[in-house]
């Protein structure tokens, strides 16, 4: 039995003559401290530890087949037992120009989102493929299950740069079998994202900020405190005309009693970028706040996604140019990977998906450094309900403030 090779990637095969091409020559690859390694794996129900041992893997993709009927017991039991040994696993499927996108984008619908997995599904790209139908297929992905699949290229096969806000890797030149290198801090990146408990604290009793408007009415802040809330985000603006009538009581009450406070606008697409950022800039006292502002986006009405961007782009632009500083980006999960993705995948994201069990999932790169996880929140010292929200496990609190 022989491998079959389509445009350098093992498709099918023989898992013995694998194991011996793996085991010969420069099949050992020495594991840096900071790298690490994973392979793209046929269909097979071979026991991976000792060959993950000795190659240094810690990652196993598994091919996602066309027919789900191949996905019997014997085959959840090889995952399994992959786990219980330690290794990650996921799914990989070929991108094929040939196939239509709604039929590859089914296939890893099927396999990509199984509770069995951990890391996100790979989308392995041969050496010459349809542009045009590859981001036909990551638009597919990102609309059912929030987040597009991480690109998988040969070694030396550049990546166009229209994908850069797209996960991906390379595999390694050396062996007969696709193998990866990653750096270790990448493995977050491509790990399977709306878990929560694998970004933010098990525990979203108390959370790590509140935001408040007019709509919360008169809040005893210092009961606020004893309720263990430490930073709070407060409305100050909206569009080119309105202001809230209670920012400056909420900031001058909350920071007495220990909270460290910011302000954010409400974006409106009725005006422009110019007039809400003078409209923000002459109710802003940047003396009074201790993190940095935050950009409310939400609705889009009359404008194309090339126009919002545009608008949004210039009123956090502008904000630098004046004060140094980029606001923090909030949306919610849906409106942020259709209209804001592409464009703000860098920035810091506050991202909202009122679910406890899950997570924000982006559309690419980028992660939610703080996540809204309910509006429906109550705290001593609020009479109404509040937005809760819990921080990201990397984000660095100091990023978030004007004076550390």
């Amino acid at each position: 039995m022989k491998t079959r090779k389509i445009d350098g990637f093992i498709t099918h095969g023989c898992m013995l003559l694998m194991t011996l091409c793996w085991l010969s020559g420069s099949a050992h690859i020495e594991v840096k401290a900071d790298e690490v390694h994973a392979v793209l794996s046929p269909l097979d129900d071979t026991n991976w530890k000792p060959l993950a041992d000795s190659l240094g893997v810690n990652i196993i993709w598994y091919e996602a087949p066309r027919d789900s009927s191949v996905l019997d017991s014997m085959y959840y039991e090889c995952i399994s037992e992959a786990r219980r040994d330690g290794l990650k696993v996921g799914f990989w499927t070929l991108f094929d120009s040939k196939r239509s996108v709604s039929e590859q984008y089914r296939q890893l619908r099927t396999f990509a989102i199984s509770d069995s997995t951990d890391m996100i599904p790979l989308l392995v790209l041969p050496e010459s493929y349809h542009v045009d139908s590859l981001q036909r297929c990551l638009d597919s992905c990102r609309s059912y299950f929030g987040q597009s699949p991480a690109l998988c290229m040969h070694h030396d096969q550049p990546l166009p740069e229209q994908f850069n806000r797209y996960h991906a890797v390379h595999t390694a030149e050396e062996g007969c079998y696709p193998r990866i290198r990653m750096a270790d801090k990448s493995m977050d990146d491509i790990r399977r994202h709306y878990p929560r408990h694998r970004y933010f604290e098990d525990s979203i009793s108390v959370p790590d900020m509140i935001d408040v408007s007019h709509w919360q009415g008169e809040i005893d802040w210092k009961k606020v405190y004893e309720s263990g809330i430490r930073y709070a985000y407060i409305k100050i603006s909206q569009g080119k005309d309105l202001a809230d009538d209670r920012c400056r009581e909420n900031i001058r009450k909350a920071r007495a009693a220990g909270i460290r406070v910011g302000v954010y606008h409400f974006f409106s697409t009725n005006c422009s970028a110019q007039e809400q950022f003078r409209w923000f800039c002459k109710h802003y006292r940047e003396e009074e706040m201790d993190l940095r502002p935050m950009l409310d986006v939400e609705r889009n009405k009359g404008l194309s996604k090339e126009e919002l961007q545009q608008q949004v782009g210039a009123f956090m632009d502008a904000c630098e140019a004046k004060f140094g500083y980029r606001p923090v980006l909030y949306s919610y999960q849906i409106f942020y990977n259709r209209w804001l993705a592409s464009a703000f995948w860098q920035e810091t994201l506050m991202l909202a998906l009122y679910r406890e069990d899950r997570a924000p999932i982006t559309d690419g790169k980028g992660h939610a450094a703080i996540w809204q996880y309910s509006d429906h929140g109550r705290i001593n010292g609020i009479k109404g309900r509040v937005d809760m929200n819990k921080f990201h496990r990397d984000l660095d609190i100091n990023s978030l403030l004007l004076h550390p």
